[in-house]
């Protein structure tokens, strides 16, 4: 191979590598703003669900109930907040002795200034009522709560505009969500037992990490 056709071929090479970097550099950055994309508008949501149920299981030791009714509140860690207006509770009543009642009118979700907001359960025909809902003995339940309005309009449970940009100044960001549960012993009306469980509900702004994996 002459020196004509050396250079030529290391010409071809240089620019082939460079052509195949330039395309793969611009599918990484399609792909890094697609995912840039899909965080617009969302929030990361922490709920610390073994406090809650170790605050739980602390009042009713006492009783001898201590693991028998099991509480968590259902969600996703990467939430749309424009789209936040209600979570889940799921109880387990593992008792035979005991209906649990949720007092929905006493329980509630601080704003992010603290202040509190009664809180209600989603009907079938998605309304609201504040009538405690019951969780008999040996048996489980799961409510969809909302923050309770005088006209029954659905609202978030945090406010979008106010979280983002609270979150963009990195101020912390976390409501307390208040429980009251009354325990019923079967047959002895007289023998009922209040209960107060809380949990932090904490956010933050998203990163690629916490996509989910495909």
């Amino acid at each position: 191979m002459n020196t004509f056709s050396l250079l030529v071929l290391i010409i071809y090479v240089t620019i082939t590598v460079y052509v195949v970097y330039k395309a793969r550099e611009s599918v990484v950055e399609e792909q890094e703003k697609r995912q840039q994309e899909a965080l617009d508008g969302k929030v990361v949501l922490s709920l610390e669900n073994a406090k809650l149920q170790a605050d739980l299981d602390r009042q009713i030791e006492e009783m001898d109930l201590q693991g028998a009714i099991a509480i968590q509140v259902l969600h996703n860690p990467l939430i749309e907040i424009s789209q936040f207006t209600s979570l889940a509770l799921e109880m387990e009543n593992k008792t035979s002795t005991y209906a649990v009642y949720v007092d929905w009118k006493q329980s509630s979700l601080t704003t992010l200034q603290g202040a509190a907001q009664e809180l209600a359960c989603l009907t079938p025909n998605l309304g609201q009522s504040q009538s405690p809902s019951l969780l008999p003995p040996n048996d489980k339940l799961r409510e969809t709560f909302r923050i309770a309005t005088a006209d029954g309009e659905m609202m978030h449970l945090v406010p979008p505009g106010l979280l983002l940009k609270f979150l963009a100044k990195k101020i912390p960001c976390t409501v307390l969500l208040r429980l009251v549960l009354k325990l019923q012993e079967v047959g002895r009306y007289q023998n009922s037992y209040l209960v107060v469980v809380t949990c932090p509900l904490s956010f933050r702004l998203p990163t690629l990490q916490d996509l989910p994996r495909r």
